[in-house]
């Protein structure tokens, strides 16, 4: 497929987007600007995050130069730009690039100090430092936590649950005697938040619970001196011991998926917690919960998914599977989507997990693979494309879902028969609910979701976008024939 520039910033007379299209450009560029060996060139792109970096083009989308950063460091929110021309730049131009690049820093992931800006062109090449200082020393001083992960304890530990790769792990002591491991997963620095992961040894349960939570607590006040403002704790319903030192923490109740855990008994709703710096803690409770014995699960009626689902006369939705065997042109849905999502108010910023200038064709982050990933594209009777629903996550019996319809179709009722017919068709497999996250400032899909699901709670200031914090709701669809026995 043919690479397409996409323009993510504008400026008065530039354009700032897609770098892989303009890949050998830049190598040749850097190569003549700065006499280096091929190899020397790879270590600069390398240390360049291929998610924050950008071809700059004229209107006429002829290419100029690029620009990115190094030296990126999250966690005091500082980076340095490194800004490469064919042709030297005027002042004014230069500050044209410079100023929106170092906008759409800020306001999409979160870098406010930039330690130096590198330009080079075939005639000029310096660098412009900054005199910011950081001097924070972060520690985490407690008696009963020790950096790192023992391997007495990973062991013992490893027979009951599998660790995943943990960011700031350490063990926590009692007596000499390793007890538990905490860390954290899903760490976005953009967005300054992360979940935290928290496991003990059997002989742990004898132990105070107040001292366990002292624990977790100072913990939890290092992780957010080192910047990530909300973190988040998920609890299956029916783990008495975790609720109980929860209780003894500032933790605090945010929402619940229903049916989102089990075991070889019970389907049960997962209870998630939120933890903030300098929030005391608020009346704690459990809500009401669901649970299903597995043995009575009943819902299921059929063994797979359909490969198109029909709406109405007008509309369907077709999995990418099926696109050869309907002669659906795949470049012209990927094309049509493209179209569709540079159309977006604010798309420099992407509506995704991390924020980044994204690529087009890319093999990691390219439109190519996430339009034929997703799980069905919503298509009109001529096949143009119209939107899509996607399943994010899953297991046997909770999914997590993402929907978007074309600007063009919003607010028509479109949404809310694609939906609906999502619903209908993941319960027809098994699935007993169904759950969609939506951002705070997303107006139309709340609208939607107040529509069609119950918002179990909310994740405050978790998603960073246009320069501030927002809160997360989770909205949840029940089985309409597991709602109807409860």
């Amino acid at each position: 497929m043919k690479t397409m520039f996409i323009e993510k910033l504008k400026t008065k007379n530039f354009f700032i987007g897609s770098f892989d299209c303009f890949e050998e450009q830049t190598k040749t560029l850097i190569i003549k600007n700065s006499k280096l060996t091929e190899d020397k060139v790879k270590d600069i792109l390398y240390s360049m995050p291929n998610l924050y970096r950008a071809s700059i083009t004229d209107k006429n989308y002829n290419y100029l130069g690029y620009i990115g950063i190094y030296d990126y460091d999250p966690i005091f929110k500082k980076a340095s730009i490194r800004f490469e021309t064919i042709n030297s730049f005027s002042v004014d131009e230069k500050h044209e690039i410079i100023n929106e690049y170092r906008k759409w820093l800020e306001e999409s992931i979160n870098i406010y100090n930039i330690t130096q800006i590198n330009y080079i062109s075939k005639d000029e090449d310096y660098i412009v430092k900054d005199d910011t200082k950081f001097n924070l020393e972060l520690k985490c001083n407690n008696e009963y936590l020790k950096d790192g992960i023992d391997s007495l304890i990973r062991k013992n530990i490893e027979k009951e649950h599998k660790i995943p790769n943990l960011k700031f792990p350490f063990t926590i002591t009692y007596d000499d005697l390793s007890i538990g491991i905490v860390g954290l997963t899903n760490l976005l620095w953009a967005n300054e938040r992360a979940n935290i992961n928290i496991y003990f040894i059997n002989e742990c349960q004898k132990i105070s619970r107040k001292i366990i939570a002292n624990a977790i607590e100072e913990y939890l006040k290092y992780i957010h001196k080192i910047g990530v403002y909300n973190v988040s704790l998920e609890v299956s319903s029916d783990n008495r011991f975790m609720l109980d030192i929860i209780r003894n923490t500032n933790f605090r109740y945010y929402a619940q998926i229903p049916f989102g855990t089990y075991d070889k008994n019970n389907i049960k709703s997962n209870l998630l917690f939120e933890h903030l710096p300098n929030i005391q803690k608020s009346k704690f409770y459990i809500p009401i919960t669901h649970s299903l014995a597995i043995n009575s699960y009943l819902f299921k009626t059929k063994d797979n998914m359909d490969l198109i689902l029909n709406i109405d006369n007008k509309y369907r939705l077709v999995s990418p599977k099926a696109f050869e065997k309907e002669h659906i042109n795949k470049e012209d849905i990927i094309d049509s989507h493209v179209k569709a999502m540079k159309n977006r108010e604010k798309f420099t910023i992407p509506l995704g997990e991390e924020k980044y200038i994204m690529q087009y064709g890319n093999k990691d982050y390219g439109f190519i693979k996430t339009v034929m990933n997703y799980s069905y594209v919503l298509l009109d009777s001529y096949n143009n494309y119209c939107g899509y629903v996607n399943i994010l996550r899953a297991n046997c019996f909770n999914a997590e879902i993402e929907i978007g319809i074309i600007p063009s179709l919003q607010r028509r009722g479109i949404g809310t028969k694609v939906i609906n017919k999502f619903y209908d068709e993941l319960f027809a497999v098994g699935f007993l609910s169904i759950t969609s996250i939506v951002f705070e400032f997303n107006v139309a899909s709340i609208k939607l979701h107040n529509k069609v699901s119950k918002c179990y709670g909310k994740r405050e200031k978790s998603y960073y976008i246009n320069g501030k914090l927002w809160d997360m709701y989770y909205y949840t669809k029940i089985n309409d024939k597991l709602e109807k026995s409860i």
